[in-house]
């Protein structure tokens, strides 16, 4: 819901709250909920739900890029730098490993032998 164009925000918080509201110690549920918070400029809302999700989710990109903005939204610029800072060593991290097992085309099934071997 959140993502589709165009996003529809409020039906995806609903789904999230109540799905939340379930499994309230569940870290994805924390992070989407906070994420769906942030498109909606719900800034200290993200702000709770991001940082209960981060102990969980220390490398996820995406959740530093969003507490970032949170805390530069709410007036907090140190923070939201050591996030910037924390997410553009993931992203490097990223592409090292990247470089490092490059992605293979693995194609299922016993390959066949070229003819005469």
């Amino acid at each position: 819901m959140a993502e589709k164009d165009p996003p529809d925000l409020d039906r995806a918080i609903q789904i999230i709250g109540s799905v939340s509201s379930k499994f309230p110690n569940v870290p994805t549920f924390l992070d989407t909920k906070g994420q769906i918070h942030v498109k909606r400029g719900e800034w200290e809302l993200a702000l709770k739900n991001l940082e209960a999700a981060l102990p969980y989710m220390k490398d996820n990109l995406e959740l530093h890029k969003s507490l970032a903005q949170v805390y530069e939204q709410l007036g907090k610029p140190e923070l939201a730098s050591e996030h910037v800072r924390i997410a553009s060593e993931l992203e490097t991290a990223k592409k090292i490993k990247a470089q490092a097992n490059p992605v293979f085309d693995f194609q299922p099934g016993i390959p066949e032998l070229p003819a005469g071997q």
